[in-house]
């Protein structure tokens, strides 16, 4: 056979076969032309097995090749002289039998040659010479010197040949530098491909493909030494081809070094994009199954447009990938008109950044922050970007302050997996981000290949692996196209020329190498968003929509993104309610502590003067209505406000705005406690319009005290103080009552700041405008007098609350000043532990809350405050009303559930209970002494239209003003006692005999006239 013969023979039946056992039996001149074909195809390496047959004696070249000849035979020069000495030793063993017989001749032959048949001498070539190493006999095999077999291996090779391929997969950095979990990682899809093409026996079926993970020269740190050394130290054991580190720069410096060893292996790699890699003049031996980061920069440029956003800011890092991102980027924004905001000295970080390097780039960070953009483009990889996150938090960036598009991510794997990560931190504003890459697990093939990976590696995610088993996959996709064509695949040249001209379905898709080019063409570009799930608290990265350059449509969403900012598409612009970042905000004790004295001041101060005001002047016991009276208006009002201010203390109480909105707003707008409706120059309004009303009223007061309409009589403008001090007589019991706890809410708000964007006490804002800084001297010129106004309105409004009643001498309803006392204490107080205390802990706010309103409940049931047992009744049940909305808060608060529609049926089922059960007692109660007076009847009115409306003839007229006036009339001399013989000494004489023809306003203004001014109390 000619060599060529021998050379197809073995490349296309024995190598393409995987036949790792081979016995030679050949002439020779064949034995020598085989062993040269073995040679020439590798198959002298370790990982094979070769047994030469008697006829190769002296001829064997392939060192750990195994001889076994028959003992005689060892000293044989020639094959003629092995046949003479096999001849030779039959005739001399055949000569020493003596033979009787036929039958024994033949036994004692077989007993000759079955000795013969084991006696053996076992040869191992070593350097071109056979040397004995055991023997196989009767007795088995003995082997005295170790076997050598190719490759200098000592044991015995398996039947399948083994193909060796190595990489940088794993985590470790040079000394001094932390290990890389995200090389580790991504690498599992290698590893994982390995484990499906041995598993699968279809691309190399009689091959076992194994992957050298321990060349450990550093993962993701570059160190020229290290690597030198190291590289050196492993050259023999890198196998066919070579996986390098996923980090563009470490996979770049990884090829010059090559080149420099002269390390022609094919450097095979499923992630790395920078630009400089593309180049097959550069890198000829490189193939990656992704595109060059020029299309990345591009196609982020297209979806800012896409997006209608114009303006982002930039960071990124040195690393090689990251730059070349960042520059094409760049260029393409240019064109686009897109603005890069932050400053160019202030957008480069290194590509090993971390947070505890983060005071060293803390300019870095405000700058981009100070551009108040919500587009963020971070251009770092695995997992510098989760550094970056980080130190955003850091620097006050929280959920929706901005949105996060990444030049690489593989979702939220790495979140776990780096130990030096603020989880809590860098989550918050992980979930809504975007980034671009290679379509991943493309197809049917891809998805049931995607569940067995995740099957096999639960624990982390599955971004960024099938790349990686495609890397692997066209290893051995080129290896079994050069089996099929009978070549070498161990040779470095032919293994490179076949992965770049391959053409395979892949888990990422179709996989073709682009011409002159180390890139694969592009298929599909995914944009993936990566949240967090609500619903089952996990991570999850899906495809938000493709690019597809080579389709008709070249960008597609497929699926709502799910954004940051929870906006449809957020817009390019932070727009600020406030002159900061809502991420900014922190609490601000300082302040809230100032606030607390206050409201603790004025609490203590208002309940010391409402006992002692009691003590001194109202310390009397009310007497209940003993006779049957009229209705009058007055007592109608009285009624009212007993309603009225039971909405206002709930409307200072716990919040059920949860499970009862409606209401909420309701009782919380009596007290003007809708901090929720009055923001910034709205609030400014209601509290100058709240200021300005409490001073007039103190200034009507103080006209009164100091009679200024008399000393200003003089000077012609008297009239314009009487009108005041009329006046005063409306506005007071508005003032003192209904108004009381709304404008004491409205004029302490001032004092509400419990926000801040820092420690500085002077950084602390008013919480309904946040552009108004606190506790700076503009602030105290506004608060100071405001502070010492509402004191006195207090103080005023505390002592003419029983006053004003005790004037009243059309009031029948009054109520027991003990109990005004202590009414006035509580909202005082109730409003001043709502501005501290709920802001600190609600549920402590509202346990505060219910035991003041409790303890008030028992002081009313046990004092009586009215005079009259239907008004006791009401503001009891409106008190209990109170304290049950309260309690079922508290319960809300506890138990923090979000049945809303239970805690509401509740509610309003326990309101009715307590309606309905205060009708029935109120039917039970004894005949009302106040009676309502009837209306006047029609037939009396059509009487009267018809008498021409006179009405001193009109007996039905007289008969009417007789029944109304005489009721006034007898209350009003009850109520006056003495007095009233003032007033009638002034009537005329007429009017003296039939005071039932004496209207109310001439008796008001009687009684004014002759008392010199004085107040009726």
């Amino acid at each position: 056979m000619t060599q060529d013969i021998v050379d197809s023979i073995i490349s296309k039946d024995l190598k393409a076969s995987g036949i790792a056992r081979i016995f030679i039996l050949a002439d020779p001149e064949n034995c020598i032309k085989i062993q040269k074909s073995l040679i020439a195809f590798n198959m002298n390496k370790s990982g094979y097995a070769i047994l030469l047959g008697h006829s190769c004696l002296n001829n064997g070249i392939i060192d750990g090749s195994l001889m076994v000849l028959p003992s005689y035979d060892i000293n044989s020069i020639s094959e003629k002289e092995s046949y003479i000495n096999s001849l030779s030793y039959f005739i001399n063993e055949f000569s020493r039998i003596k033979v009787q017989n036929k039958s024994l001749f033949l036994q004692k032959y077989r007993d000759l040659t079955e000795n013969l048949l084991f006696n053996f001498t076992v040869m191992n070539i070593r350097n071109k010479i056979a040397v004995k190493i055991g023997e196989i006999s009767n007795f088995g095999l003995e082997i005295k010197n170790e076997i050598q077999f190719p490759g200098e291996i000592s044991t015995m090779p398996e039947s399948s040949i083994s193909i060796w391929i190595s990489g940088n997969i794993g985590s470790f950095n040079p000394f001094g530098h932390c290990s890389s979990i995200v090389n580790q990682l991504y690498n599992q899809g290698s590893e994982f491909a390995v484990y499906k093409i041995n598993e699968s026996k279809t691309i190399l079926p009689n091959f076992i493909l194994r992957l050298n993970n321990q060349i450990n020269c550093g993962a993701t740190v570059w160190n020229y030494e290290f690597a030198k050394a190291c590289y050196l130290e492993n050259k023999n054991n890198l196998g066919v081809a070579y996986l390098t580190s996923y980090l563009s720069s470490v996979a770049v410096a990884t090829l010059n070094l090559f080149k420099e060893l002269n390390i022609s292996i094919p450097v095979v790699n499923g992630v790395n994009s920078a630009k400089v890699l593309s180049s097959t003049k550069l890198y000829p031996t490189y193939t990656r199954m992704v595109i060059n980061t020029d299309y990345m920069g591009k196609t982020w440029v297209i979806y800012m447009r896409a997006m209608g956003w114009t303006k982002c800011v930039v960071l990124y890092a040195d690393d090689a990938y990251d730059l070349s991102v960042y520059d094409i980027f760049l260029q393409v924004s240019r064109f686009a008109g897109i603005t890069i905001l932050n400053k160019e000295q202030y957008r480069k970080f290194p590509y090993s950044y971390n947070v505890s390097q983060l005071e060293n780039y803390r300019k870095n960070f405000q700058n981009a922050i100070d551009q108040n953009c919500n587009i963020f483009f971070i251009f770092f990889t695995d997992p510098v970007h989760l550094y970056v996150l980080n130190s955003l938090y850091e620097m006050g960036l929280r959920k929706g302050d901005g949105v996060f598009l990444l030049s690489s991510l593989s979702g939220s794997d790495f979140l776990y997996a780096a130990s030096d990560i603020d989880i809590r931190k860098t989550s918050e504003l992980l979930s809504g981000v975007l980034f671009l890459f290679v379509s991943e697990w493309v197809g049917s093939f891809g998805k049931e290949l995607q569940q067995e990976y995740i099957e096999r590696y639960p624990k982390y995610g599955t971004r960024m692996r099938c790349t990686h088993f495609d890397a692997v996959l066209a290893i051995a996709e080129a290896i079994k196209m050069l089996l099929s064509l009978g070549k070498n695949y161990e040779n470095y040249q032919t293994l490179n020329w076949a992965i770049k001209n391959l053409k395979f379905k892949g888990c990422s898709g179709r996989v073709i190498i682009e011409n002159d080019s180390n890139d694969r063409r592009l298929d599909t570009y995914s944009l993936n968003n990566v949240f967090l799930d609500n619903s089952t608290n996990t991570w999850k990265t899906v495809d938000a929509g493709y690019f597809a350059p080579d389709s008709g449509t070249f960008f597609k969403l497929t699926r709502k993104i799910v954004w940051p900012t929870g906006e449809e598409i957020p817009p390019n612009m932070k727009s600020f309610d406030c002159p900061f970042r809502s991420s900014q905000i922190q609490n601000s004790t300082k302040s809230r502590g100032i606030k607390a004295g206050i409201c603790a001041f004025i609490s203590i101060f208002s309940i010391i003067f409402a006992v002692f005001n009691w003590k001194k002047y109202f310390s009397y016991k009310l007497e209940m209505i003993s006779r049957e009276k009229y209705f009058t208006e007055p007592d109608y009002w009285v009624l009212t406000t007993i309603i009225i201010e039971s909405l206002q203390f709930q409307g200072i109480g716990p919040s059920f705005y949860a499970f009862n909105q409606l209401l909420y707003e309701v009782v919380s707008s009596s007290s003007y406690n809708i901090e929720s409706l009055i923001k910034g120059d709205i609030f400014w309004k209601f509290f100058y319009s709240t200021l300005v009303f409490c001073i007039g009223w103190l200034f009507m007061n103080f006209s009164i005290y100091l009679e200024l309409s008399n000393h200003f009589e003089k000077i012609g403008i008297g009239w314009m103080f009487q009108a005041i001090e009329k006046s005063e007589k409306i506005v007071t019991p508005l003032i003192i009552n209904i108004f009381f706890q709304p404008m004491i809410t409205m004029l302490i708000s001032i004092i509400q700041c419990d926000y801040s964007t820092s420690l500085e006490l002077e950084s602390a804002f008013l919480n309904y405008d946040c552009y108004s800084s606190c506790w700076n001297s503009e602030y105290l010129s506004i608060t100071i007098p405001t502070l010492l106004i509402l004191v006195l309105y207090i103080l005023l409004a505390i002592q003419a609350r029983p006053s004003w009643q005790e004037g009243q001498i059309n009031l029948n309803i009054k109520s027991d000043p003990a109990c005004i006392m202590i009414k006035s204490a509580l909202q005082v107080t109730l409003i001043g532990i709502y501005k501290t205390l709920r802001i600190i802990s609600q549920i402590l706010h509202c346990s505060v809350y219910l035991f003041l309103i409790a303890c008030y409940l028992i002081f009313i049931i046990h004092r009586k405050n009215f005079n009259y047992d239907r008004a006791n009744l009401l503001q009891i049940f409106c008190i209990i009303c109170v304290f049950w909305n309260g309690s079922l808060s508290l319960v809300y608060l506890i138990l923090n559930s979000g049945h809303y529609s239970i805690y509401l049926s509740i509610q309003l089922f326990g309101l009715l209970i307590i309606i309905v059960c205060s009708l029935i007692i109120m039917r039970k109660l004894p005949p009302s002494l106040l009676i309502k007076k009837e209306g006047k009847k029609i037939s009396n009115l059509f009487r009267f239209s018809l008498m021409n409306g006179s009405l001193s003839n009109s007996s039905c007229h007289l008969s009417m003003q007789k029944e109304y006036e005489n009721l006034y009339y007898s209350n009003y001399k009850e109520a006056l006692g003495d007095s009233s013989k003032i007033i009638e000494s002034a009537m005329p004489i007429s009017l003296r005999s039939s005071p039932e023809l004496v209207y109310i306003s001439d008796i008001q203004d009687l009684f004014e006239e002759n008392s010199g001014g004085v107040e009726l109390s």
